[in-house]
């Protein structure tokens, strides 16, 4: 899988990604791509259905990055909008950040 140029050329503030890891099977792609960009923090949300893959997920992103769990009270908690106190359980965000090189 390539990117384009522009994306992998760019350096981005903020990436936000929302509920894409329901299908497991583009999971290494999504890995993929989010080592390619060039991003000072990525925040990944998501609803939780299955465990295994989206663990795995998580795990490989870990090799790479610093990933820390948004505590569960910060979003079960938010009662913004149409999100019922049902509606937030079992959402889960993480904050997703580029190790620094050793030494720097």
């Amino acid at each position: 899988m390539s990117l384009p140029d522009e994306l992998k050329i760019s350096s981005w503030d903020l990436v936000v990604c929302s509920d894409v890891l329901y299908e497991s099977s583009v999971h290494s792609a999504l890995a993929a791509i989010v080592r390619t960009l060039n991003f000072s923090t990525l925040l990944l949300t998501y609803k939780r259905r299955h465990d295994t893959p989206e663990q795995a997920f998580l795990n490989q992103l870990e090799l790479d990055f610093h990933v820390t769990v948004v505590p569960g009270s910060v979003v079960a908690d938010w009662q913004g909008g149409n999100l019922s106190e049902k509606l937030a359980t079992d959402l889960y965000a993480f904050i997703v950040r580029p190790r620094v090189p050793a030494g720097l």
